[in-house]
């Protein structure tokens, strides 16, 4: 069988860009890891004390809406819980296919942030860290995609939060 190296190169270079946008299964494994690392220590969030919470796991369909938003965002430039066509959070969760009974968002936008970092940064925001931290969410989907805020380069993170 002969193999055409332009061929195999340009997918190798589709396969090398996709993945700055979509995180591979390593990356949520991590992710997923890190968060419910914080969920088992409880947590400090701005001057409320939140207990341990039970770990979340991974939805494939959240982790759709999330990767859906921030290319959105990275796209337009758009740092926003609406997304195109004025959809909310919870109506771009139900359009990947997931419904729940309860429904959160984080958002991030930073250059060169790492989902890490995204992590760490709403740790320090009240509100954020509620998020992270509240028992009735049991499910997660993380994904960010690489575009420009600000004229400058950046990378969007979303992080779906539900319950079915």
């Amino acid at each position: 069988m002969r193999v055409n190296r332009q061929l195999v190169l340009a997918l190798l270079v589709l396969v090398s860009l996709s993945a700055c946008t979509a995180p591979s299964a390593p990356f949520h494994s991590q992710a997923l890891a890190a968060i419910n690392a914080i969920r088992a220590q409880g947590a400090n969030c701005a001057g409320t004390t939140f207990p341990p919470a039970p770990p979340v796991s991974w939805s494939q369909r959240l982790a759709q809406a999330a990767l859906s938003h921030s290319a959105y965002m990275a796209a337009s430039g758009i740092f926003s819980h609406i997304g195109p066509n004025g959809l909310t959070p919870v109506e771009r969760m139900n359009q990947a296919g997931y419904y729940g009974s309860l429904y959160g968002e984080n958002l991030a936008v930073g250059s060169s942030l790492t989902a890490e970092g995204a992590i760490a940064v709403w740790m320090q925001d009240e509100g954020h860290c509620a998020n992270l931290m509240n028992p009735g969410f049991s499910q997660i989907g993380l994904e960010g995609a690489s575009g420009n805020f600000q004229g400058v380069p950046a990378v969007y993170w979303t992080l779906d939060l539900a319950h079915p």
